[in-house]
């Protein structure tokens, strides 16, 4: 079984970017997406929190910012709401990890067989 690897600081700093330009974006909707563009580069390449698949607000927010920056104003203006919510998500996401990273753990239990 294959397990995802951990996220680092530099994932969450790049999905909080992400976000961050995304509701920049949304505050106007004729504006240039090039920052945008950018963030949704570099995320692609990030460690997702969660499982992979559509139904991952990481996923999804990758996929929509990309579709907002390739729109017209009246399709950003509808797309709008939608992206909105998924940031609001991302960010809960991101908040709870986190806080789950922040708190210690517990102590391995040496092993006779690797640690002699």
């Amino acid at each position: 079984m294959n397990r995802q690897p951990e996220p680092t600081s530099s994932d969450f700093a790049t999905w909080r970017r992400l976000v961050r330009e995304t509701r920049d974006a949304l505050s106007l909707p004729g504006g240039s997406c090039g920052d945008l563009a950018k963030a949704e580069r570099a995320a692609k390449k990030a460690v997702v929190l969660g499982p992979m698949g559509a139904h991952n607000p990481f996923i999804r927010l990758v996929r929509l910012a990309r579709q907002y920056a390739a729109s017209t104003v009246r399709q950003r203006r509808e797309q709008a709401e939608g992206l909105a919510e998924v940031c609001d998500l991302v960010e809960a996401r991101l908040d709870a990890a986190k806080a789950e990273l922040a708190k210690p753990r517990p102590a391995l239990r040496p092993r006779a067989d690797i640690d002699g």
